[in-house]
This record gives C-alpha cells, structure tokens and sequence, in this order.
C-alpha cells in the first residue's frame, strides 16, 4: 500500500478514536461539540500539512527523474485544457519539455479548481505529449455518465454487439472537428490497445501534437509509463 494511503488511515483512524473517545467520557453536550470541533480541526489540519510535505516531495522526485532523462524547463505553457465555466486557477506545478530523436515531447502537471466556497475541488492532471503534425485533430474522453458526470452521457449502449467498433464506442467518446467517419482513422490494433486504457486517461490530438493525460498526479515510474503510452499510441497509428 502506498505510504500516502497509509498516512491517509492513520489520520481517519486518529479522528474516529479521537471523537469516540470524547464522547465515550460523559462531558456535558455543549463540551462534546467544543471537544469534537476543535480536536477535528487540529486532525485535519496536521492531516493536510502531512499531505502538502509528500505532494512537495513527490514533485521533487518528478522533477528530478525527468531531468535525469534529458528533460529541461520548458518557457511555454501551452497545454492541451479546454476549460469549462466552473473552472479557475489553473496552475502548472511541473513543465519541462526535451528531444527524442529529433521531436520535441513534453511532460506537464498542472492542476485548477472547481466549484467555490465549501464545494471547491481541487483537481489535477498529468499530461505527456509529442509532436506529431501527421495526425488529425481528434479527442477521446472515457464516454458514459459514470466516467464524466455529463448528464448527456446517460444512455444505454447495447452491450450485444461485440465488433471492434461498438465496443470502441462504448468506451469512448470520439470528439473529431474534422467531421466523417472518426473512428475510421484509428486502425485496430490501436483501437483494440485503447479499449483497455485506464479509465482516468484521455486524448487528443491539437495544434501539432499527440497528447495523454491522466487526471490524476503521478509518481516519477508512472511519468515514464505515461511517456511509454504517447509512444505506442504512435507506432500502433503509423503501422
């Protein structure tokens, strides 16, 4: 188990002996919810400081394994984003770019906000990218309610259809400007390779370059695995 998750269990099971325990001694109602608030607070407050160390740490080895692999700063910050009205304060913790082979990559973590007040989240997106001007502009986004929350996405797909493409579709949405057939332009091995992607990776394809994004953060192991994925999107395309 991750150290992150271990750190995550203690501070829940501090919380929950704590509180059991206030209330356990027979204080008077008022006091219990002085007790409660205040030990609450202080847990919480710990737990998130703890939190910040790791994520600081975690950048930190991020930064460095990328440097080791030939990555240097990177001055732009154009990124593959595409804002909705409830996001703000978008920020980029990590942006370096290098060359492999000639082609310029690049590997950017960044993060912003949605909602306001108590309901803010805070979510974060890890983003490989390459450039490969031969592609057609296209996105793929996890299709289904479940995977984006859209309430445009909560439909039925019949599951009886088993061919490569109704399976596809199930899987993904396939947002192509271009218009015609979208799918066509995936051959089947890399539509097959795709069917089993993670469900927290998308794609597109913009402005000169191939990019994969995790909306998640990602260790400096999972860095180089998110490299590996943008090159085999690649080859399977160009086969």
């Amino acid at each position: 188990m991750p150290i992150v998750w271990i750190v995550r269990l203690f501070f829940i099971a501090a919380l929950v002996g704590t509180l059991a325990f206030l209330f356990s001694m027979g204080f008077p109602k008022q006091q219990i919810k002085g007790y409660a608030g205040l030990s609450t607070a202080v847990i919480v407050f710990l737990w998130l400081g703890v939190e910040a160390l790791f994520d600081r740490r975690r950048l930190s080895l991020l930064r460095s394994r990328l440097e080791f692999l030939g990555f240097s700063p990177r001055e732009s910050e154009d990124i593959h984003y595409e804002p909705t009205p409830r996001d703000r304060n978008l920020a980029l913790a990590v942006n370096a770019r290098a060359d492999w082979k000639g082609v310029p990559i690049r590997v950017t973590e960044f993060s912003f906000q949605q909602g306001s007040g108590k309901s803010t989240v805070k979510r974060r997106v890890t983003q490989a990218a390459m450039a490969a001007p031969d592609l057609r502009e296209f996105r793929l986004r996890p299709a289904g309610f479940r995977a984006t929350g859209d309430l445009a996405d909560l439909r039925i797909l019949p599951s009886s259809d088993k061919s490569v493409e109704a399976r596809f579709a199930r899987r993904w949405l396939i947002i192509c400007p271009e218009g015609g057939d979208a799918f066509a332009q995936f051959p089947e091995p890399l539509s097959e390779w795709l069917l089993d992607s993670p469900r927290h990776e998308s794609w597109a394809s913009a402005d000169g370059e191939l990019s994969c994004s995790w909306s998640r953060t990602c260790t400096p192991d999972q860095a180089e695995q998110l490299l590996a994925r943008l090159a085999t999107f690649l080859r399977l395309y160009r086969a």
